[in-house]
């Protein structure tokens, strides 16, 4: 899965994740894991 942060000012964050057989539930919460991260380091 890739993700992408962008913020004024800032160089744009890009990040691959491979969070292997985990199942949908688990792939969708550990996807907001991820983003949630790339924003709070966005933020500093």
């Amino acid at each position: 899965m890739h993700f992408a942060c962008a913020r004024t000012g800032r160089v744009t964050s890009h990040r691959e994740a491979h969070y292997g057989a985990i199942g949908r539930g688990g792939v969708r919460l550990e996807s907001l894991r991820t983003a949630v991260e790339m924003i709070e380091e966005m933020l500093e």
